[in-house]
């Protein structure tokens, strides 16, 4: 039988913790205009959905995409920004992993009690836009960049 570690109670207390503040209030008022942009792009059929990212939007269209998959399931005000919650979620859990593997596990905790109680982070996973999933995308490409270049010093290639 497999023990429960006292890491392990931390990292679910800080996965209650993100998930909490970023649920807090999440349905309160409507959407705003810019989360009925991310909407009216998203419940377009795919070719159209792309055609009109492409026409109207300055933004990649991979959030558009994605939601468009997640609004198959609901569009409700709050399923819509539960999206963007589960983003920063992930996100929060990305940063604890790869701050683990980098540096201390200490460390790791640290970074994602920061970001779990960051006012921006909690704004941001709060609205159907594309901030949530673009933190998450951004934590993974500082972590494998870290990876590769932590790699390509190794084998005697450096930036000298």
């Amino acid at each position: 039988m497999k023990t429960w570690r006292p890491e392990t109670t931390r990292l679910a207390a800080l996965a209650v913790l993100t998930i909490a503040l970023r649920l807090f209030n999440l349905a309160q008022g409507g959407l705003w205009y810019d989360e009925l942009q991310s909407v009216t792009h998203s419940i377009l059929p795919v070719r159209d959905l792309l055609a009109s990212v492409q026409t109207f939007d300055p933004h990649p269209p991979l959030y558009y995409l994605q939601l468009h998959g997640w609004l198959w399931f609901g569009q409700s005000d709050f399923w819509i920004r539960l999206n963007s919650v589960v983003w920063s979620v992930l996100a929060a859990l990305s940063l604890y992993l790869t701050s683990r593997v980098i540096f201390t596990v200490r460390v790791a905790r640290w970074a994602a009690l920061t970001f779990a109680l960051s006012p921006l982070a909690i704004g941001e996973a709060q609205e159907a836009r594309m901030y949530a999933l673009l933190m998450f995308l951004g934590i993974w490409g500082w972590f494998f960049t870290h990876h590769c270049w932590r790699g390509a010093t190794k084998s005697g290639w450096s930036a000298d």
